[in-house]
């Protein structure tokens, strides 16, 4: 779903919408509004505690410079995140996990002993990846 009409993205972050609530973050950065669109984050940081889906919206939109904080700030939280949704058995997750270890991606340090970790991971869930 593309949400650009900021109207749309109002109704539908006030009724709960984790995208929809970044697509006001993201709108209200872009307006120079940093406080409402940290209010935004804040809002959408709530919705996704219990949403997998959300947790990955939310982890893009800390790479995107959404959010409060430093970069680094921002990337600790994103791969924060998406280490809780391969946690949970997310299996595209957890091979991005093991890339982001395996290159150094995203803010992560190149660490093949948790490369290994997410490889098992991925492994056990039917996918074939060698360290």
């Amino acid at each position: 779903m593309c949400i650009r009409d900021r109207a749309y993205a109002l109704e539908y972050a006030n009724k709960g919408n984790v995208r929809a609530a970044i697509a006001m973050a993201d709108i209200e950065y872009s307006s120079g509004c940093e406080n409402s669109s940290l209010a935004w984050m804040r809002k959408a940081e709530e919705l996704s505690k219990n949403n997998v889906e959300g947790k990955i919206y939310l982890s893009s939109a800390y790479r995107r410079g959404l959010g409060d904080g430093d970069a680094i700030h921002r990337a600790k939280k994103s791969i924060g995140l998406l280490e809780e949704v391969a946690e949970a058995g997310n299996v595209p997750v957890i091979i991005e996990m093991y890339e982001n270890y395996m290159l150094g991606l995203n803010g992560v340090q190149k660490d093949l002993e948790r490369a290994r970790y997410w490889a098992k991971k991925a492994r056990a869930a039917g996918f074939d990846i060698e360290i």
